[in-house]
């Protein structure tokens, strides 16, 4: 069994949390562009994750988001970390 991602969803819940938290600009500049971002890591081949460790697949959302610059590095900065928090890989 492979790790747990989060939803979109999920990933803005956790955004508008740490707004609230800490300040800052709501919601997202492209949504579609955030959902295809959450959505690399998950992408696999014949049965096995392309990105193979979780350090990885957090360089896949940092770069997927960053990519094409609809994504600040701020906002970066608010969704990346707790996303890597609620991923988990479960016991083997």
């Amino acid at each position: 069994m492979g790790p747990l991602f989060l939803t979109l969803t999920e990933v803005i819940d956790i955004h508008n949390d740490q707004i609230k938290r800490y300040g800052g600009d709501t919601g997202a500049r492209d949504l579609g562009l955030l959902e295809s971002a959450i959505s690399v890591p998950q992408s696999g081949f014949g049965g096995q994750l392309l990105h193979a460790s979780l350090f990885e697949m957090a360089a896949a959302y940092a770069f997927t988001m960053r990519r094409e610059g609809r994504i600040s590095e701020a906002e970066i900065l608010a969704f990346l970390p707790p996303a890597l928090a609620e991923v988990t890989q479960p016991p083997k």
